[in-house]
């Protein structure tokens, strides 16, 4: 009699435990993945009006007398941009995240002639007005920055391939800008610095807001990536480079993130 009282006992225990944890499991399984490592990597392509500096002379009709001469520069100005940085993301739950983290950021620009070369003033005194022929001039721009997004998951299923749409804005700070002058006779070499002096620097601040969609391709609960396109609009600053009105601009770009789980469910 001891003995099946105990029996019963101990069942009853198990199956008490077992609906326990079979509770625990099910409320573990409602929560999100807390937090997320991302590292990160893209590159965009950023579009504006072209922004001339007033020591290029062009080919405009009080320059009627010079038949030789016929050069320019585009109206349209595009800059490319590369990143990578580090990007902690939370899950608030099975459709948003958020994520902010640190940036590095590189933008790289080309002032250059729509024929062979333009003309770039480099004094003038009197009656007498001194030119070098310029081919291009190339301009490196080194940002640190702080990006910050908003994503919506489509699903709320977390299956192996999962669609989002994605929100966000950048902050960057300027750290260094390089420049290179091209010109199309060597001689002219030793005006490269007074070139330099010349040209106007890029503002400290730049910010844009972007809008994108893409895919997380694995589990949130192993390493998994996402992939996305997006769109860059230009809304704080003035230029991103010496030659482009960037405000207000707008481009695309890609971008891929490695994420590593740092809490399980």
């Amino acid at each position: 009699m001891m003995n099946k009282r105990m029996f019963l006992l101990m069942g009853a225990l198990l199956i008490f435990s077992h609906l326990l944890l079979a509770q625990e499991d099910n409320i573990i399984a409602k929560k999100p993945n807390l937090l997320h490592i991302g590292f990160e990597a893209g590159v965009g392509t950023i579009f504006g009006d072209t922004d001339k500096p007033t020591m290029i002379r062009e080919n405009q009709y009080h320059y009627y007398y010079d038949y030789n001469y016929y050069g320019s520069v585009f109206n349209f100005q595009e800059s490319t941009l590369y990143y990578f940085g580090v990007k902690p993301e939370y899950t608030i739950n099975k459709r948003f995240a958020v994520a902010a983290g640190l940036r590095l950021s590189i933008s790289k620009s080309t002032l250059y002639s729509d024929r062979d070369y333009y003309l770039w003033k480099i004094s003038e005194t009197g009656i007498n007005t001194h030119y070098v022929s310029i081919e291009s001039i190339d301009q490196n721009n080194f940002f640190i920055g702080v990006p910050m997004e908003i994503r919506y998951f489509t699903r709320s299923r977390d299956s192996f391939v999962r669609h989002y749409f994605v929100f966000g804005a950048s902050l960057m700070f300027l750290m260094a800008s390089t420049n290179n002058v091209s010109f199309i006779f060597p001689d002219m070499n030793k005006y490269r610095n007074e070139i330099n002096a010349q040209l106007d620097k890029p503002d400290f601040f730049q910010g844009y807001i972007h809008i994108g969609t893409g895919l997380k391709i694995g589990k949130s609960s192993r390493p998994h990536a996402y992939a996305e396109f997006f769109v860059p609009i230009m809304v704080g600053g003035g230029k991103m480079n010496s030659f482009t009105q960037t405000y207000g601009a707008a481009g695309f770009g890609i971008n891929v993130t490695l994420r590593i789980p740092f809490y399980i469910d």
